[in-house]
């Protein structure tokens, strides 16, 4: 085997084992990134809702 093919082999090799490590990356913060949405989209339905609460107090009180 010639040189320019061994190089392009051990090339291939360590890019299979970079994306191996990148795609276990990506799946561990998957759920993460997931989480944070979820939480986001929570805090909003809170702002909502104490806003309306504000509104409700406030008519109770006129």
């Amino acid at each position: 085997m010639d040189l320019s093919r061994k190089s392009l082999l051990a090339d291939a090799t360590n890019l299979n084992a970079h994306n191996e490590r990148l795609a276990e990356h990506i799946t561990r913060r998957h759920p993460v990134l997931d989480l944070r949405g979820e939480l986001a989209e929570r805090d909003e339905d809170l702002q909502a809702a104490r806003a309306a609460n504000r509104e409700l107090t406030a008519q109770l009180n006129r």
